[in-house]
């Protein structure tokens, strides 16, 4: 019987064995790893994540439930307690003694520049103008001139030892010379500072008479007055011939004659003879010929002649300042608000800025080389005029570039061009001293003259 019941045992554990094995493989079947399954554990998984992160936060202060949070522009953010840690003692840093800077050697005047040959001015300083080297003369005496030439006008001498602050540098430089600008060339010129054992050398100074005719340029004619001063030189190059007039004086000393009141085209004169006719008159040269022409600006000693554009202007205020402009930018009466006293329609604007145009093919019909008339400002008060003679066996005249750079080798800020051809003449109390084209003055419809 006990044999009975223990293999009826044995068949009951081998059975139940038997069943659980095939439940525990249904199961496996039923969850096996199917891509659904998986999906369901990562979602698991970050639920946990985010829940262990939120409880960071809670605990770490960052979030604060129930708070109401102000805009971001006003927000201030409640600072959280903080353990403060109390600081280790540090010593006090060792403070170092202040370097004593290389001492720069001192800039010592030397001798006093000298005006010479009635004095040309210099040119005036613009904002441009930045010292960019010091150095100092040696030898007896230098000549400081007007231009990068020696067929500038001598503004005045740098003795030996004279001390110069260099503006541009070159074959001639370009310096700082009694309140403006002057030009001497770097032959004698030594950069640096002074050396000590020259502080107290005497320069020898030649006196005046002793300068060298040679070594001066002096004008071909001259005015001198109060209120006027005209200094003219003729200018002989090769295949070149041209009168330069250096003109000081304010612009009430600037007038113009017209051959006709009415710009009747069929009314002209000749220079000299309208110079003539000019109350005070010392220097003329021809105009822009207003009356040949049906059209431009025409501003003539504070009155309107004619307010119709087409052509480039060159304007001369009150305050002695010359403007060129462009064509149809302005009318008569806008220029006579601001202040102008004459204007003159023919051009084109040669300088402007002080820097010539290279290119005139859209601007001008008679580029080539011709005789010309042209006037220029350095600055209010310093103007140049330029009469260049031309269409002869000696001499053919300047291009239009050619003519351009002539002002602006003579520092003109502003320079225009008159009519030109066989009406370009120059006359200095009362005489032709350039040569027209066609051997005699040609009649014209104006002048501009200095009185």
């Amino acid at each position: 019987m006990s044999d009975f019941f223990y293999k009826l045992r044995k068949a009951k554990n081998k059975f139940k064995r038997k069943f659980q094995e095939t439940k525990d493989e249904e199961f496996a079947e039923a969850t096996e790893y199917t891509p659904v399954f998986k999906v369901l554990m990562i979602v698991l998984l970050s639920v946990i994540a985010a829940a262990m992160v939120f409880i960071i936060l809670l605990l770490t202060n960052v979030i604060n439930i129930g708070e109401e949070v102000t805009p971001a522009e006003t927000y201030t953010p409640v600072p959280s307690a903080t353990i403060q840690a109390t600081p280790s003692p540090t010593a006090a840093p060792t403070e170092e003694p202040t370097p004593t800077p290389t001492p720069r050697p001192t800039i010592v005047p030397g001798p006093t520049a000298k005006i010479v040959n009635g004095g040309a001015t210099p040119l005036p300083l613009s904002e441009d103008d930045v010292v960019v080297e010091v150095g100092w003369i040696d030898v007896d005496f230098l000549n400081v001139r007007t231009g990068p030439s020696e067929d500038y006008r001598r503004i005045g001498i740098l003795p030996q030892y004279s001390v110069v602050e260099v503006l541009e540098k070159g074959r001639w430089l370009k310096i700082k010379f009694l309140g403006g600008v002057g030009y001497c060339t770097n032959t004698y010129y030594v950069s640096g500072y002074l050396p000590s054992d020259k502080y107290d050398a005497v320069p020898t100074i030649p006196p005046e008479d002793q300068l060298g005719v040679d070594r001066v340029v002096e004008p071909d004619y001259s005015h001198i007055s109060q209120d006027l001063k005209i200094l003219i030189d003729k200018v002989e190059e090769t295949d070149r011939q041209y009168f330069v007039a250096e003109i000081w004086c304010d612009a009430s000393h600037i007038a113009s004659l017209l051959a006709s009141e009415t710009l009747d085209r069929t009314v002209r004169k000749t220079t000299s003879a309208m110079f003539d006719e000019a109350e005070g008159a010392i220097l003329a040269i021809n105009g822009d010929f207003i009356s040949y022409h049906d059209y431009g600006i025409a501003i003539r000693n504070g009155e309107i002649y004619r307010d119709s554009s087409g052509y480039e202007l060159l304007v001369l205020y009150d305050d002695g300042e010359m403007v060129g402009i462009m064509p149809n930018k302005v009318d008569a009466e806008r220029l006579l608000n601001e202040g102008a006293v004459q204007c003159w329609s023919y051009g084109p604007i040669l300088v402007e800025n002080y820097v010539a145009y290279d290119d005139f093919s859209t601007r001008s019909t008679v580029n080539p080389n011709n005789p010309r008339t042209g006037i220029g400002m350095i600055s209010p008060g310093h103007y140049i005029v330029i009469v260049a003679d031309g269409r002869r066996q000696d001499y053919s005249g300047p291009t239009l570039v050619e003519f351009a750079k002539l002002f602006e080798d003579y520092g003109c800020k502003t320079a225009y061009n008159l009519e030109g051809g066989s009406a370009s003449t120059m006359v200095f109390k009362g005489d032709v001293i350039n040569t027209p084209s066609s051997g005699e003055e040609k009649v014209t419809g104006d002048i501009i003259y200095f009185r």
